[in-house]
């Protein structure tokens, strides 16, 4: 369990350099590598998880478990590749600009990502009552908030431009009616180009 638990974290970590690197224009040429290695520690961590231990279950938790995967899958694929179209860390090459994406889940909060990362983990939890999740998915979520607390306030100011209004506007993690109402109105906003 402590391996994957720090197997886990060291995928956060790297996530953070390899995002600061992307982020900072630094010509990295291991950058893609490192980003293959982020990848495959996370899905390592979270499969070794989840064959370990697993407390006696009522299978009544399995549908809400399968619900909550696949809501959080959609809104965390949502959030990082679809409203995210021109962010150069996740691979994508439509729009290199850095502009600042203010629609979508992004018009209801600064890091929606962190909380559907955590509607993942409960979702994982319902379905297969892995014990060891109980004390990875913590300690993964807490370094997914410090990744987050990072990036809001060190990098993002420096990259965005825009990003101190944004952030006057926009709550961090807890929306307001006012950003629903924003998020629901530019939902359908997003359109990839051919």
């Amino acid at each position: 369990m402590v391996f994957a638990i720090v197997l886990g974290s060291v995928a956060i970590l790297l996530f953070m350099i390899t995002e600061y690197v992307s982020y900072k224009g630094i010509d990295f040429k291991l950058l893609r590598l490192l980003q293959l290695f982020t990848l495959i520690f996370a899905v390592l961590a979270h499969v070794i998880v989840l064959i370990g231990p697993h407390s006696p279950r009522t299978y009544i938790a399995i549908i809400p478990g399968i619900v909550t995967i696949i809501i959080a899958g959609y809104l965390l694929y949502r959030s990082l590749w679809v409203e995210l179209p021109g962010n150069p860390h996740y691979g994508h090459t439509l729009n290199t600009s850095n502009s600042l994406c203010q629609k979508g889940t992004y018009a209801l909060m600064r890091h929606p990502g962190l909380w559907w990362y955590g509607l993942f983990l409960i979702g994982l939890y319902l379905l297969t009552g892995s014990q060891w999740l109980l004390v990875a998915a913590p300690i993964w979520w807490i370094l997914d908030l410090f990744l987050v607390l990072v990036e809001d306030l060190y990098l993002y100011p420096r990259i965005f431009k825009d990003y101190d209004v944004y952030k006057k506007k926009v709550p961090m993690l807890f929306p307001k009616l006012a950003n629903l109402k924003d998020c629901l109105r530019t939902w359908n906003t997003f359109r990839r180009k051919s």
